[in-house]
């Protein structure tokens, strides 16, 4: 199917779709120059669904592909967008699906905006036990114009697990914090994230204390594992490569066999900044553990110039990690280590 050359903000989606107990399948759909209120909109129960080998160039309106479902399997893959403005989240897909399986893959996204919430190319919320599956993922030039996420914008809440790998993103930007990717785990979730790319990202305006140029996670009683992946030429506030906080629950964050490379921060954390506040109501202590990465050439205009880590009823272990020709301003050209806790600190090996 070809739709192409339409102008004139119509009111409704040109694809409705509602299905309950059945397999829905979407190939070579194509949007060529349009002005709409949106492109399609699907709603799913108990369904297998998959959307694939489509593009959008050129589209302008308040939603691209909207879909939601309970208890479905979706698969999206192999699609492309070029130039795709969208007022609400999610420039090219916004996808809601409950206790479901979510599968995303091979996707290419090119200059997608959301124009007033997160996710310039990409919104997920993997909601209720859904497991979530993002890789061979590829993004340039995304943005949000009031918000984060300027590519991809990710919730995970009650007991959802996400996997995220292969994933490139470049030349995102963003007002807040999380231009390459901005995921928030929360409520018993875990995440994992490895071969990630993320360069040349921003998050905010220079002298701003927004976070993550390249990676923003913001946790709540989370397990977040990272590892063998590359974050360079990012800037931000705090965090330009990569910013990780929970500040008030029980996390753990493992970062391994990662490079942090020529990111600056105008505040703190010019590669990587970790956040781990356990409120006095909840019980236990955060963790993290952080092994053989290399930080180097990477600028903070206050601290750390390498790695910054703040924390309280938390362990932290550092292990094996290079730091070279980085540079702060103020303490801790290479790293700067706060930490107000009884479950203790070890730094061995760098």
């Amino acid at each position: 199917i070809a739709i192409s050359n339409i102008a004139g903000q119509l009111t409704q989606f040109y694809f409705i779709v509602a299905l309950t107990n059945g397999t829905a399948t979407f190939q070579r759909i194509s949007f060529t120059n349009i002005q709409s209120y949106g492109l399609f909109s699907g709603n799913f129960k108990n369904c297998t669904v998959e959307y694939s080998n489509s593009a959008i160039t050129n589209f302008d309106g308040q939603e691209s592909i909207f879909m939601m479902g309970n208890s479905s399997d979706l698969e999206v893959h192999h699609n492309v967008a070029l130039n795709s403005s969208a007022f609400q989240e999610g420039g090219h897909f916004r996808l809601y699906f409950n206790a479901s399986k979510m599968t995303i893959h091979d996707n290419t996204h090119t200059f997608c905006t959301t124009r007033h919430y997160s996710g310039g190319a990409m919104s997920i919320l993997a909601n209720i036990s859904s497991t979530l599956y993002l890789y061979n993922e590829v993004y340039s030039g995304c943005s949000s114009l009031l918000d984060g996420g300027a590519s991809t914008y990710i919730v995970l809440q009650l007991t959802s697990n996400g996997t995220i790998y292969n994933y490139t993103a470049s030349g995102g930007t963003c007002p807040n914090n999380g231009a390459g990717l901005q995921v928030a785990p929360k409520m018993d979730c875990h995440l994992t994230m490895y071969q990630l790319k993320l360069y040349g990202n921003r998050a905010g305006s220079v002298g701003g204390d927004q976070q993550g140029g390249g990676l923003y996670v913001i946790a709540e009683n989370a397990n977040i594992s990272l590892s063998n992946s590359s974050f360079s030429n990012n800037t931000a506030g705090i965090g330009a490569g990569v910013s990780m906080n929970d500040k008030r629950n029980r996390t753990t964050i493992a970062v391994h066999n990662c490079n942090f490379t020529n990111n600056v921060a105008s505040g703190y954390g010019g590669g990587l900044t970790i956040q781990l506040v356990v409120s006095a109501l909840q019980s236990g202590h955060a963790e993290a553990f952080i092994d053989n990465n290399t930080f180097e050439g990477n600028m903070a205009g206050e601290e750390a110039g390498g790695f910054y880590y703040f924390g309280s009823s938390d362990y932290l272990e550092m292990t094996n990690n290079k730091f070279s020709n980085n540079t702060s301003v103020l303490e801790g050209g290479g790293a700067c280590v706060r930490t107000f806790s009884e479950y203790g600190l070890e730094v061995h090996g760098n």
